[in-house]
């Protein structure tokens, strides 16, 4: 059987050494390949050898590892396999509950802030769990903290929701609708609920929805804004898989 490789996902008690743990392994005549996805604990100093035809071996341990995910190993030459099956992003993106976030370090528009993120192969966040929008809030605060921005432009940063279509329709990128009302900002100086309708900056209104991260509050932290302010922003894509 010439070629053939054999696979085991097999697991030895340390004190299996030398000839007995040779023993409970499949060993193919020379033209044979064994391979195992194996963890190697550190072995000991000396090590029991056999006749010119055993194998000698190390104190190892070997994890279980379903086929699509093994590191392959061969006495002698290593062959190292990528894992297949793992998220991954983008370069200065992070990855938290399935998805790839990224946090600008400088500040757009709303429009072009969604340029941005498309632009990129993703797009404006869309907030979905309520873990989503704790890490988003944690992530921009920690952020913030390390650069030491203070002012509620150098602090905000837009999301992907807007009601310039029609007013208090307020809609994801994706055209969803908005279905909670939970995470809006109640405003300090006056008490008021947001979204409101300000137009004394803006004409136009305030159609854009950003978050501003507080302390000691992860939850009631989005603000409606005027769409030509300029924030930061945080664009999401879908993670790719090796």
């Amino acid at each position: 059987m010439a070629g053939e490789v054999l696979y085991s996902s097999v697991k030895f008690p340390q004190e299996n050494k030398g000839r007995k743990a040779a023993d409970q392994t499949s060993i193919g005549d020379g033209n044979d390949v064994t391979y195992a996805a194996v963890k190697f604990e550190e072995a000991p100093s000396a090590q029991k050898k056999g006749k010119e035809s055993d194998v000698a071996c190390a104190a190892v341990k070997f994890s279980e590892a379903p086929c699509d995910q093994q590191q392959e190993t061969s006495i002698g030459t290593s062959v190292v396999g990528t894992l297949k099956g793992v998220p991954h992003c983008p370069q200065e993106w992070d990855l938290s509950s399935g998805k790839c976030y990224y946090f600008s370090t400088n500040t757009m528009n709303w429009s072009s802030s969604h340029e941005n993120c498309t632009s990129m192969g993703g797009d404006l966040v869309i907030i979905e769990t309520v873990e989503e929008q704790r890490f988003l809030s944690e992530k921009t605060k920690q952020i913030l903290n390390n650069t030491g921005l203070n002012t509620n432009e150098q602090m905000s940063h837009w999301i992907g929701l807007t009601d310039v279509v029609k007013e208090e329709d307020w809609r994801w990128v994706d055209n969803r609708t908005l279905n909670s009302t939970v995470y809006w900002a109640t405003r300090q100086h006056d008490g008021g609920k947001e979204p409101d309708v300000f137009s004394q900056k803006d004409p136009s209104g305030e159609d854009c929805a950003h978050l501003l991260p507080v302390k000691n509050n992860t939850m009631n932290i989005w603000y409606d804004a005027s769409c030509s302010s300029q924030f930061k922003r945080i664009c999401e894509t879908t993670p790719q898989l090796l």
